[in-house]
């Protein structure tokens, strides 16, 4: 069974605080604690109490600390979450001496020494090339061969015309062009195989005749998934994370596609049904974790996966905003990570805005999940998206403490 960890260095003493309540830290404990949260945490999921215990011995012993359940200390049998926190060097400490122990620590030592590595980017490969995102992030731009999706929805009525708006994506700067023919929006009708292949490969075809930017199909179904890699799309984007159709991660495995796994609450008919979540990011991290972890057991290499959090499907306003909060821990999960916030409701329902005046909103969200971590960002507007990642790049890394004439 795989570790499921992430790095939550980013929260606020306030969540931190809130966290350790949630996993029962006795009271003394998180006022002890709390301080030391300035350093990295790391938060480890369902932990055997007996390697809790060792986990915490060990990281006192080499000057860091580990939050974890009371029940620990009453050495009650079970499991628990750990907050592992310290300098980078001293839990690097602690997972050696972890190694060394029983319980399954070898395979959490292993896990956190990972996600503190994790500040490297790898390129993702794909059939025709790679895709490298550690000197820019990239654009991901949306086109959606429906009638009805909610922001261009019948607007590109014809092959000719949805080929033409493809290029003029790539002319914009597209690195990838994400081609769906099923609407996701909440409520859509889903449609048959049949019908979203008819719309979809006419338009890949086309588009991959005229140039060499990789195609992703933007579907949750294996037979629509396998037709579009034959025509010519190189990545696959499934809002299930492979779950939906069962022969999807084989179709993935056997095209050696890299895949998009996102998180969905429910499907697009009853995502937005009253979404509940104990804890959100917590519990969309570790299906992510789970979604990788069921992807590379289906034989999908680790440098062709991909995680997308889910914006908006399956998420009250609040709790999405929560997500794009979270981006580093998303990001911390050792993926490459997708956000796609382009002008859905969280963005109208804030600002009142209809779906067509929502560029603004989007460019600001999508510049906070570039800070964040985000390494591509999927868009309608490919010129707007160059533009948030040029100021985000100058923002972060332009010197300009001298002065300006």
């Amino acid at each position: 069974m795989s570790v499921c960890i992430y790095d939550i260095s980013h929260c606020s003493e306030q969540e931190y605080i809130r966290i350790m309540h949630a996993m029962n830290v006795h009271q003394d404990g998180i006022t002890i604690m709390t301080p030391r949260t300035r350093n990295t945490v790391l938060r480890i999921k369902s932990v055997d109490t007996r390697a809790a215990l060792i986990l915490k011995q060990e990281a006192l012993s080499s000057g860091a600390e580990a939050a974890v359940s009371a029940q620990v200390m009453n050495l009650h049998s079970g499991t628990t979450d750990v907050l592992l926190m310290g300098r980078h060097d001293t839990l690097m400490e602690v997972t050696e001496k972890c190694r060394r122990q029983p319980f399954g620590l070898p395979r959490i030592s292993d896990a956190v020494a990972c996600c503190l590595k994790r500040r490297i980017s790898a390129p993702i490969p794909y059939n025709g090339g790679v895709l490298d995102y550690s000197e820019h992030p990239l654009i991901m731009g949306i086109l959606n061969c429906t009638p009805d999706s909610f922001y261009d929805g019948g607007k590109y009525p014809d092959t000719e015309s949805l080929v033409a708006h493809g290029m003029n994506l790539v002319a914009a700067g597209a690195d990838i062009i994400d081609i769906g023919g099923a609407s996701s929006r909440p409520g859509a009708d889903d449609i048959s195989a049949e019908e979203e292949i008819r719309r979809v490969v006419p338009v890949i075809e086309n588009i991959t005749k005229n140039c060499t930017v990789p195609i992703s199909i933007d579907t949750m179904k294996a037979k629509v998934a396998r037709a579009a890699v034959a025509a010519g799309a190189s990545i696959i984007n499934d809002i299930s994370a492979l779950y939906h159709d069962p022969a999807m991660a084989r179709v993935a495995a056997e095209t050696h596609s890299p895949v998009i796994l996102m998180h969905m609450k429910g499907t697009p008919q009853t995502m937005q049904k009253s979404p509940n979540y104990t804890d959100v990011v917590d519990e969309i991290a570790l299906f992510l974790s789970n979604a990788a972890s069921h992807a590379l057991q289906a034989g999908i290499a680790r440098d062709r996966i991909i995680l997308d959090p889910g914006i908006g499907f399956g998420k009250t306003v609040q709790q999405n905003y929560t997500l794009l909060r979270n981006t580093p821990v998303f990001k911390s999960l050792g993926f490459p990570l997708l956000i796609g916030v382009s002008n859905k409701s969280l963005i109208g329902a804030v600002l009142n805005t209809p779906v067509h005046k929502r560029t603004a909103g989007t460019m600001v969200l999508n510049a906070l999940s570039l800070c964040g971590g985000a390494d591509i960002i999927r868009t309608h507007d490919v010129q707007a998206a160059q533009d948030t990642i040029a100021l985000v790049d100058a923002y972060t890394t332009v010197d300009i403490s001298h002065k300006y004439e």
